[in-house]
């Protein structure tokens, strides 16, 4: 198995933040399972820090129910110039 060392921030619906370095295996049913459910990559068109991100999302959040994500929603938000947010992270 592929790893790469990358640093993860999880941004958790309860407003809660951990950021951590570690080796993630580069397979799609480990995102999937972090995210407890299917993926949708998320690419931030602003540079954050000097960095370009991502952001992993559960993909059926919305159907599912899921409480929205202030922090990550604010996040996308700042990083993409919406106003409103049409995405799946609310």
């Amino acid at each position: 198995m592929d790893y790469r060392k990358i640093t993860v921030c999880k941004l958790p619906a309860d407003g809660s933040l951990q950021a951590i370095a570690c080796d993630m295996p580069d397979k799609l049913e480990f995102l999937q399972h972090y995210v407890e459910g299917n993926i949708e990559i998320v690419t931030l068109s602003k540079p954050f820090d000097g960095r370009h991100l991502i952001m992993i999302v559960n993909d059926c959040g919305l159907i599912w129910g899921l409480p929205i994500n202030p922090i990550a929603t604010a996040l996308y938000q700042a990083a993409t110039d919406m106003r409103k947010c049409n995405s799946m992270l609310c």
